[in-house]
């Protein structure tokens, strides 16, 4: 629609606006910072629909507020060390922040927060070995050899989807019929081959 770009800009900017004044107001209220962090979230994949530049989106906008978000989550989880919700969304926030780093081209800044990532995932499987930690763990692992092969560091990429692959197929045999675990176990070995 003609126009369209102009009032998305225009609603995107004012809602930066409104977050970023309700964030410097919101003090250790955790409730209303879990909610700013969501905000940021949302507006962060909002304007991160894109690869290029378009109107109020761009993967340096998404980017901004992906760390804003990213900043909140890991202050919740400081007022809060023991809160597993918390925990939980600060290793969803590093695992997207290190996405949108690898979008706009920065592999290494990607590349330390993946390595984040899966030392949080390694940890709360230690904490609670369950099939969902191990869903994120390969996920991680996954995440980390893409990284090392935008870096040109093959041997460590194909280390990390080896890694990847047997958490999947270990998946896979504890429940053969999942399709979740046959989709994931399917992803990895392209990754594999390509090395």
């Amino acid at each position: 629609l003609p126009g369209s770009s102009a009032a998305q800009e225009v609603v995107v900017r004012r809602a930066v606006e409104y977050v970023d004044k309700m964030a410097a107001e919101a003090g250790d209220d955790p409730v209303l910072l879990n909610d700013l962090a969501d905000a940021y979230r949302h507006i962060a994949d909002i304007t991160g629909a894109f690869r290029m530049a378009r109107g109020a989106s761009s993967p340096r906008r998404a980017l901004e507020n992906g760390l804003k978000a990213l900043a909140l989550r890991r202050r919740l989880l400081a007022l809060n060390p023991g809160d597993a919700k918390a925990r939980t969304n600060l290793e969803d926030s590093v695992w997207a922040t290190g996405g949108r780093y690898a979008t706009l081209g920065d592999f290494q800044r990607a590349g330390e927060l993946y390595q984040e990532h899966l030392r949080m995932c390694e940890q709360a499987l230690q904490r609670a070995d369950t099939a969902e930690e191990r869903y994120h763990l390969g996920t991680s692992l996954t995440s980390n050899g893409s990284m090392e092969r935008e870096l040109g560091h093959y041997d460590a990429a194909l280390r990390y989807h080896r890694r990847g692959l047997e958490v999947r197929e270990a998946l896979l045999k504890a429940d053969p019929a999942s399709n979740r675990a046959r989709r994931a176990r399917g992803g990895d070995l392209p990754r594999i081959y390509r090395l």
